[in-house]
């Protein structure tokens, strides 16, 4: 489920990458899995969907798709970042059917994964230029110690060291 709202309800949700982490056993079935994930994907971008709305922009649904499956595109970062995947890992973090400020901080993580520091550091203060306040951004930000663009310095209820 997608979690969205307050209350004794939302808390009992659980999202669908949770319950894949769990299903997912052993890293044959996440590096099968990731294949029939990433051929979806192409589907998707070859505008696959017979649902697609004509009125609505391509650039927001690949950057809405994004930010919808950051938690799951991380998790298979983590599973896949030693399992010899790269060729895998360098689709998802190129693949056209995402765009946006969430596929740029996965790539920012995968770079930092692989001793890219400074690319690391340029990925997230991008992210942190278009979502100023993401705290997520900000913490990776802070681990690689990257600069925050002056947008992200002063976010309101928050201040954040430079």
């Amino acid at each position: 489920m997608n979690r969205r709202g307050d209350g004794p309800t939302a808390e009992k949700e659980t999202t669908l990458a949770d319950v894949l982490a769990r299903l997912l056993r052993g890293i044959d079935a996440w590096l099968d899995f990731t294949d029939r994930y990433l051929a979806a994907l192409d589907q998707a971008a070859d505008g696959g969907s017979k649902t697609r709305v004509p009125w609505r922009d391509t650039g927001f649904e690949h950057g809405e798709r994004a930010r919808n499956l950051a938690g799951w595109h991380l998790m298979v970062l983590d599973r896949l970042a030693d399992a010899e995947a790269d060729d895998r890992l360098e689709r998802l973090v190129t693949h056209p059917a995402l765009t946006g400020p969430e596929l740029r901080y996965l790539r920012a993580r995968l770079a930092h994964r692989r001793g890219q520091t400074d690319a690391a550091r340029t990925l997230i203060r991008d992210c942190l230029d278009e979502l100023p306040g993401h705290i997520q951004f900000h913490d990776f930000a802070r681990e690689v110690g990257a600069e925050l663009p002056e947008r992200a310095r002063h976010v309101p209820g928050r201040l954040f060291p430079r």
